[in-house]
């Protein structure tokens, strides 16, 4: 259930990233682009770490 839930969060905070980015400007707009990029580059760390990726 854990894996499933971080994976869960990655994919929304992904979402919200990429949402903010188009609909922001400034520095809403720079932190909706990493955001958009470092939630799922973490959660596939996370998961290489844990040994879950084939």
């Amino acid at each position: 259930m854990g894996p499933l839930l971080l994976g869960l969060a990655g994919a929304a905070l992904a979402a919200v990233g990429i949402w903010w980015t188009p609909a922001h400007t400034g520095p809403a707009r720079v932190t909706g682009l990493i955001l958009s990029v470092a939630a799922p580059a973490t959660v596939l760390a996370l998961y290489a770490a844990a040994g879950m990726l084939g």
